[in-house]
């Protein structure tokens, strides 16, 4: 069957050695709860007892903070009924005192916001009902953040000094919302990568014409899964309106897509024409608008209208030619990239009712654009005249100069942002998908999946 997998764990592979980046842990309760964190001299270090702040403690449901698998479940005389998992890149978190056997059983999958079991006071919890949670990089304790936020719980007895907490009597205990199983905000960019329902998707061009994705599976990567064929360039996917769509020009020139549709995908759908390669989608202020290179090389896009597609519209003056695109919204303003016929990185952006004159990133681009903001900072990256991964951001009124993430890349890049965690996906002359992520100060080594890559 094709389609999408929704109990995906979203985790990526890499290396054993060392903790791979640290997921966007949740807080372990349903989105809108609000809970105390607190911990208290005695306690190990790291360790955080959770208690509702209203409604009563005792049953209340407790759900995994981040996807993964399940490394245990069961009983034992100091955490009673408890739970851990692994989510992968060295990643753990312990839930311990439950009230009755856990919901899941080892190497079970789960995601983020999956009930786990209720709050207890089993095994060496004292007389009160509470979560004690824990999270583990390499198998060792360590501080635990929740939505990006460190707790500044990090010792026991003398926590309470983090960016969330402030000191106590008992360390720590503030009112905390949970954000878990909330619903994401769309991401503003639109790759080949794609954040959907909170699991990553990479989508590229077989070297069969078919379209194929892949996306994290058992602590590596899901085998191909294939929507469609006969398509003639690189897909790109984002999210409208809470649902994914993927576009693909056909090998007639129109631009496909495809939308996810139950538990598969929708019938390929047509609009527009004379585009030849070069392809973005983003959605701006609320509208979804599609980007191609046309027949004449210029820019060319599309928005809905009228229940179908609008004419194509222009960007840039009629001497515009490029050879790759990416279209991206940052800071509420929308930006066309290209790379123009010099190999020089151009944009664009709406001005005066038309659109700006073109200004300058950066050279010696060869394909593989794409574009991705992280962090609040806008980041543009492309394959170079070297066959290596490059990217550049606004610097000092202009754009920094080049800066290199790994090589050995032929085309297909794509970038964006994952549980925090900016990634880069680029097609390898050995036609495998490869990527990489920020790690101590500069960028992982290049991680492969997938084969037979156009």
């Amino acid at each position: 069957m094709i389609g999408l997998s929704f109990t995906a764990a979203a985790q990526l592979a890499t290396p054993a050695q060392a903790a791979g980046p640290r997921p966007l842990f949740q807080l372990p309760f349903p989105c809108g709860e609000s809970w105390k964190l607190q911990t208290y001299k005695g306690h190990d270090d790291y360790d955080i007892d959770m208690y509702a702040n209203s409604g009563g403690t005792a049953g209340r449901p407790i759900v995994a903070s981040y996807g993964g698998t399940v490394q245990s479940s069961g009983f034992d005389n100091g955490g009673g009924w408890h739970v851990k998992i692994n989510h992968g890149n060295g990643w753990q978190t312990l839930y311990l005192h439950m009230n009755a056997q856990p919901l899941v059983s080892v190497g079970q999958t789960v995601v983020m916001g999956q009930q786990l079991g209720n709050v207890g006071k089993t095994g060496a919890a004292g007389d009160t009902y509470h979560l004690h949670y824990e999270q583990l990089a390499d198998g060792n304790k360590t501080e635990s953040w929740f939505n990006g936020v460190p707790s500044g719980i990090t010792s026991d007895g003398s926590a309470g000094t983090g960016p969330i907490y402030v000191e106590g009597p008992i360390s720590g205990p503030v009112n905390v919302t949970s954000s878990n199983g909330c619903a994401p905000p769309p991401p503003s960019q639109s790759s080949g990568a794609v954040v959907w329902n909170g699991i990553l998707y990479e989508f590229a061009r077989g070297s069969d014409n078919k379209l194929h994705y892949w996306f994290p599976s058992g602590g590596g990567w899901s085998a191909t899964q294939t929507i469609d064929w006969q398509i003639a360039s690189d897909p790109v996917a984002t999210v409208h309106n809470g649902i994914l769509h993927v576009f693909a020009i056909g090998t007639d020139g129109a631009i496909k897509y495809w939308f996810a549709s139950g538990t598969g995908w929708s019938p390929a759908q047509s609009f527009g024409g004379g585009a030849s390669g070069a392809l973005s989608a983003v959605v701006h202020n609320g509208t979804l608008h599609v980007f191609a290179r046309g027949t004449d090389g210029g820019i060319k896009y599309w928005f809905p209208s009228g229940g179908g597609w609008s004419a194509a519209q222009t960007v840039g003056g009629a001497s515009t030619t490029v050879g790759a695109l990416s279209a991206i919204v940052h800071n509420g303003t929308l930006h066309v990239f290209g790379i123009t016929g010099d190999s020089t990185i151009r944009y664009w952006f709406p001005s005066g009712g038309g659109w700006s004159p073109a200004q300058t990133v950066g050279g010696l681009a060869t394909g593989g654009l794409s574009s991705t903001v992280h962090n609040g900072v806008l980041h543009v990256f492309a394959r170079s005249n070297d066959a290596t991964v490059k990217y550049w951001f606004p610097s000092g009124g202009g754009w920094s100069p080049a800066q290199t993430i790994g090589g050995n890349v032929r085309g297909g890049v794509s970038s964006t942002v994952h549980n925090g965690v900016l990634h880069v996906f680029a097609r390898g002359t050995d036609s495998t998908i490869k990527y990489w992520f920020p790690s101590g100060g500069g960028w992982s080594p290049a991680q492969t999946f997938g084969s037979g890559v156009y």
